[in-house]
């Protein structure tokens, strides 16, 4: 899983691609469906995000019949930080809807998304049907990401939440947070849990990931960034079920 760093020494784009694919294939064994996560955009004025993520979904398609990708256009925030910028970001996207798989809204958490702006960014990937994946609470809680938290949640979204660390660890008190539970649990909307990354970044402990359980909530295991923290989703399902459900893996799984 070292292919991220291994295909960024090579200054071509079509032949990162080609790299990247090859060393995909190594883990087609290990892992029959990966998430990818890429920002579609490019500082050269010829590659457009039309035509990069035409040209990576064509090669992702090549080996759909190892192995099952998804592929999620990623969201800066700074792209949302007025209403200017969302228009021109939209227009980007457009050209691309039909072969994406979800929108990742990722970026500095202290960069703020005017409410306006972040209404019609969940309106537009509702009417596109395409759900999104938002990083919230990874690593500094506060009230006020409890407060984007339930402005997320008063919109029709449709997704994930990735992280939300400060919904469920232990040491962590809000008057506004049984609500927000309550909002999470009866619209069924899952919180993506990274063990490794969410004890390396966010300091979060087992008793905090059964209490995720406890209290609930809907989620998915994720693995992150497998490069930095040495893992994969297999390591991370094992941890979990060992530690948190308490359960053994059957060995031909």
């Amino acid at each position: 899983q070292k292919f991220w760093y291994v295909t960024h020494l090579v200054p071509s784009f079509e032949d990162r691609v080609q790299l990247f694919i090859q060393e995909l294939l190594k883990y087609s064994a290990e892992c029959k469906e990966i998430t990818l996560h890429f920002s579609g955009f490019s500082l050269k004025e010829e590659e457009s995000t039309e035509y990069l993520v035409s040209f990576l979904k064509s090669a992702l398609d090549s080996i759909a019949d190892q192995i099952k990708t998804n592929l999620i256009l990623c969201t800066q925030r700074r792209y949302l930080s007025d209403t200017a910028g969302l228009k021109s970001y939209l227009a980007a996207v457009e050209p691309v809807l039909g072969l994406i798989d979800g929108f990742g809204l990722v970026g500095d958490e202290d960069t703020p998304i005017p409410k306006d702006v972040f209404k019609e960014y969940v309106q537009f990937s509702n009417t596109s049907k395409i759900p999104c994946r938002f990083h919230l609470g990874e690593i500094e809680f506060s009230p006020k990401k409890l407060e984007e938290i339930l402005e997320y949640l008063n919109g029709d979204f449709i997704g994930t939440i990735a992280h939300a660390c400060c919904l469920y660890s232990t040491h962590k008190k809000d008057p506004l947070l049984s609500y927000v539970l309550d909002a999470l649990r009866e619209r069924k909307i899952p919180i993506e849990v990274c063990p490794s990354s969410n004890i390396f970044l966010c300091g979060l402990q087992i008793d905090d990931f059964k209490r995720l359980v406890d209290l609930g909530l809907d989620y998915i295991i994720g693995s992150d960034d497998p490069v930095i923290f040495d893992t994969s989703i297999s390591k991370e399902m094992a941890f979990w079920n060992k530690y948190v459900l308490k359960i053994k893996l059957l060995s031909s799984l």
